[in-house]
């Protein structure tokens, strides 16, 4: 092999080994390019994930004070002046959980503990109004048999009282089912049912 043809084939490979150098060169620009795009991602990402976390907290707490508030002005108009509910959110393993409790004085109680009963009936219809209070999204409520297990006509005119006020600070009409006279005391219109008849009473 003659001295050109030797220099002829070096420079060949010098010219591929360039172009390989080169395409490289480029690839390597392309991710670094890619990893800082990536870079900004995960940024973006986590400044996005603390925002979603602040905003999850104020609304969480927007709800926490309403239902508290709600329900504890319900407690307290029909059963007991000293009890207040109380709201908590706890995130486990990246759920959130709503925890409920009833505070009298320093003791924490669950609302629907073995005692149940009328109080249990009383706060479980105040959730369900609250909730409705924060959505809004009828102007009727139908309740069946609403406080069923509070026996005392007391509470039970408390307990009217208390829808009444509700319907009309809120605008909304309440359609109740109720075998107990003294729950719907306060209503516009009372409608009885008796075999099969339908009777306006009021």
């Amino acid at each position: 092999m003659s001295m050109d043809s030797e220099i002829n084939e070096f420079n060949e490979l010098l010219a591929g080994l360039k172009a390989q150098k080169k395409m490289l060169m480029s690839s390597l620009s392309d991710l670094e390019k890619d990893k800082e795009k990536e870079k900004k991602n995960h940024g973006n990402l986590i400044t996005a994930g603390k925002y979603i976390r602040e905003v999850a907290e104020a609304t969480q707490d927007k709800i926490k004070f309403h239902i508290s508030e709600f329900v504890t002005a319900g407690i307290q108009s029909i059963i007991s002046d000293d009890s207040e509910f109380v709201v908590e959110f706890d995130t486990k393993r990246n759920q959130v959980e709503c925890q409920m409790w009833l505070r009298n004085g320093e003791d924490l109680v669950s609302p629907f503990g073995a005692d149940g009963g009328g109080a249990c009936d009383v706060i479980a219809t105040l959730l369900r109004l609250s909730m409705w209070a924060i959505n809004k999204s009828r102007p009727v409520i139908l309740l069946d048999e609403p406080f069923k297990f509070l026996h005392s006509v007391e509470y039970q005119e408390r307990c009217s009282a208390m829808i009444n006020g509700i319907s009309r600070e809120l605008g909304v009409q309440f359609i109740i089912i109720s075998a107990q006279p003294d729950i719907v005391s306060n209503a516009d219109a009372i409608f009885e049912v008796k075999k099969g008849r339908v009777e306006k009473i009021k």
